[in-house]
């Protein structure tokens, strides 16, 4: 029997883990491999930097098997011939993608497909509700895997996934919401998880004390069915972003 393989498309180390952390929890419990493919770390960074650091022990928690780097982050990006910084500012990654890098995304998922010895699965990739240049690229590769065939479920960033328009704007643009129920023991180890992001918390949660709260209270309202879930989407006939 095959074993079922999950990969994550993922700007950042721990978008992942805040996103999609309990179903990663789920799907390991129930055997399947999972993996986070993160494109804009170089695959010579070191173990030892903060970014890395601080998610290891987060994936160790979540059974993750690994994480796979593609290409160097958007801040080392280059335009191919002026040889310029292409974000050279933390307002430029936010908006239109370089146009020098309009065929990233077909780059990406031509590299995606060649990582694994099996087909995966799933595939999930960010919605860029946020309008990140990375999280545009990683969006737009999931739609060229979606048309090569691939099963694609798209994740909202957290904490975007809980504003309370974002249900009524996907609906409308033709999207299917997908919840993935979470036993207590996923919940549990998403939240612990959650605690290793050190460089996110203050940002997300303002302190420590508040992350079991919040994600408990999250994953409850977004079922709104009284358990607790996560949720993905899935293209219709004629969905776009």
């Amino acid at each position: 029997m095959t074993t079922a393989l999950h990969v994550f498309l993922a700007p950042r180390l721990g978008d992942a883990v805040l996103a999609c952390g309990g179903t990663m929890a789920y799907l390991t419990r129930r055997g399947a491999d999972v993996y986070v493919a993160v494109p804009f770390i170089p695959n010579h960074a070191s173990p030892e930097s903060p970014e890395i650091r601080e998610t290891r022990n987060a994936w160790e928690l979540l059974h993750v098997k690994g994480w796979l780097g593609l290409y160097p982050i958007a801040e080392e990006r280059q335009h191919p011939l002026e040889k310029r910084n292409l974000y050279t500012h933390r307002r430029a990654l936010y908006g239109l993608p370089d146009p020098s890098e309009g065929d990233l995304p077909h780059r990406l998922a031509g590299e995606i497909t060649t990582l694994f010895f099996t087909r995966p699965t799933f595939i999930y990739a960010p919605l860029a509700l946020n309008r990140h240049v990375d999280h545009i690229h990683l969006a737009s590769a999931g739609h060229v895997l979606a048309r090569e065939g691939y099963r694609v479920l798209w994740y909202e960033e957290y904490p975007r996934v809980v504003m309370p328009d974002t249900l009524r704007t996907l609906k409308r643009r033709g999207w299917h919401p997908l919840l993935i129920p979470l036993h207590s023991a996923d919940t549990a180890a998403k939240i612990q998880a959650v605690h290793h992001l050190h460089s996110r918390i203050p940002h997300i949660f303002g302190h420590p004390r508040e992350i079991a709260r919040r994600i408990v209270d999250d994953l409850w309202t977004l079922s709104g069915q009284g358990y607790m879930a996560e949720r993905f989407w899935e293209r219709v006939r004629g969905g776009a972003l």
